[in-house]
C-alpha cells in the first residue's frame, strides 16, 4: 500500500495496514479503508448489519473502486480512548476516574443494541472466530489443555445468547462517539466483547524490553467499578452473571490475543507463559 492516496479529490495518509491485506487511511475528519474487493465487501456488509442493528457505527459516506482495490470512505468518530488514556498516562501517570467513566458509558451505549443482535448459537463458528485451532497448533503440548479449557470455559457462559460481535473490542477502537475497525466480527456469547474492553491492555507487558509495550494502566478500583457497572446494565437487559463469569469470558478473549504473534516473538513467548501460568 502507498503511503498516500488521493481519492474522490481528497488526500488520505496510511495509518495501518491489516491482516486482510485492507489498508487503512485517514483525511482529516474521514477515514478510507480499501484493500481486496471481496474483503471490503465483507466488512462493508458487516457494517451495515451493525449499523442496522443500532449499533454505534461511523456513517459509510461513499464507496468505489480504485486501481483494482474496493474502498469504502467513512466519517471519524473522533479520537478513541486509547490516544486519550495515552495522553493522561505519559502527562500524570494515570488515566483520570472521569475519562474512564466515559468509556464505561460508551461500552454501555454499545452494550444496548448489542444485546438485542442474537444470532444462532454456533460455538464452532466462535472458536473459529478467536483462532482457538490455530492456538492448539502453535502450542501442541498444552492442545488438550487449552480444549479442555475453553470447554469449561463455554459451559460457564452458556446462559449468555450469541450476537453480532466486534470481535476485537478494546480503547483501540472506541471512542465517546461509537466504535470502529469491524473486521474481525463473528458471533460470539453476549458479554465476549466487554470483557475484551478491559482485558486487551493486560496483555502488553509494562517492560520496554519487548517488541510492544503496555502504554497506559487502569487502577483495582477502575477495572472492578467497570465490570460491577456493566454487569448491572447486563442484568437489567435480562443477563446476570457477567461478574461471576468475567474469567471464561477474558480467556476466550486471551486465545485471540495470543495467536499469530511470530511476527513479535518475544511478545508471543510473553504472553504464551502468561496464558499457561494463569490459565492452564
Amino acid at each position: 500500500m502507498e503511503e498516500h492516496l488521493i481519492i474522490e479529490g481528497k488526500s488520505f495518509d496510511l495509518v495501518s495496514l491489516q491482516r486482510s491485506a485492507a489498508g487503512v487511511y485517514r483525511a482529516t475528519d474521514e477515514y478510507l479503508r480499501i484493500g481486496p474487493p471481496a474483503q471490503i465487501a465483507k466488512d462493508l456488509e458487516m457494517h451495515r448489519a451493525m449499523e442496522r442493528a443500532g449499533y454505534p457505527v461511523a456513517k459509510i459516506l461513499s464507496e468505489g473502486t480504485y486501481e483494482g482495490h474496493s474502498y469504502f470512505i467513512e466519517e471519524s468518530l473522533g479520537e478513541t480512548f486509547r490516544m486519550r488514556f495515552t495522553k493522561e498516562y505519559e502527562t500524570s501517570g494515570a488515566v483520570s476516574d472521569a475519562t474512564f467513566d466515559e468509556l464505561v458509558e460508551a461500552v454501555g451505549k454499545y452494550l444496548e443494541p448489542q444485546s438485542k443482535a442474537i444470532v444462532v448459537s454456533d460455538p464452532e463458528q466462535f472458536a473459529k472466530g478467536i483462532h482457538l485451532e490455530i492456538l492448539k497448533q502453535e502450542l501442541p503440548e498444552y492442545a488438550s489443555r487449552i480444549q479442555a479449557k475453553f470447554e469449561e470455559s463455554l459451559r460457564s457462559i452458556s446462559d449468555f445468547p450469541y450476537v453480532i460481535s466486534h470481535g476485537d473490542l478494546n480503547p483501540s477502537n472506541i471512542s465517546a462517539q461509537g466504535v470502529l475497525d469491524l473486521e474481525d466480527s463473528f458471533p460470539a456469547p453476549l458479554g465476549f466483547d466487554i470483557a475484551s474492553v478491559l482485558s486487551t491492555n493486560e496483555w502488553f507487558p509494562e517492560s520496554g524490553d519487548y517488541e510492544y509495550q503496555a502504554k497506559w494502566k487502569i487502577t483495582d478500583a477502575q477495572k472492578s467499578a467497570y465490570i460491577v457497572t456493566l454487569d448491572d446494565r447486563l442484568g437489567r437487559l435480562g443477563y446476570s452473571g457477567f461478574r461471576a463469569n468475567y474469567k471464561p469470558f477474558e480467556f476466550c478473549r486471551i486465545i485471540w490475543m495470543v495467536v499469530r504473534m511470530h511476527k513479535t516473538p518475544k511478545i508471543q513467548e510473553w504472553r504464551y507463559q502468561k496464558m499457561i501460568n494463569e490459565y492452564l
